[in-house]
């Protein structure tokens, strides 16, 4: 047939994309999951400092800050993920992030499964 496509086993670049959004998502997930799981005792860790810190890490992911004349946004959380990462480690300040995350897609009445990926 002319005009036709050579080749028309690939899929379309939209069902493409979702699969490789979807397996990121779900090896981002794997990773949080085995980070928390191997974290050791970090709930022992956490003294209040650090609860503050978390706390502020989830105002800020839920809170962000819109800039003048643009429709962007910038969030403050990234700094108090540092600072949980500097004092407790890797497993509080990602279990927080990824929480404070699936908070601000919640509050933007996004669907679970993309907040998931």
């Amino acid at each position: 047939m002319p005009g036709a496509s050579a080749n028309t086993s690939r899929p379309p670049q939209g069902i493409a994309l979702n699969r490789y959004l979807a397996l990121v998502g779900f090896a981002g997930f794997a990773l949080l999951v085995a980070i928390a799981a191997m974290g050791g005792s970090w709930l022992e860790a956490m003294g209040p400092t650090q609860w503050v810190l978390a706390l502020f890490l989830v105002l800020g992911e839920l809170m962000p800050i819109r800039l003048a004349g643009h429709d962007d946004e910038v969030t403050t959380s990234s700094a108090f993920s540092f600072a949980l990462l500097v004092t407790v480690g890797l497993a509080p300040a990602a279990i927080a992030q990824a929480v404070a995350s699936m908070l601000a897609d919640a509050r933007l009445r996004k669907s679970p499964l993309t907040a998931i990926l």
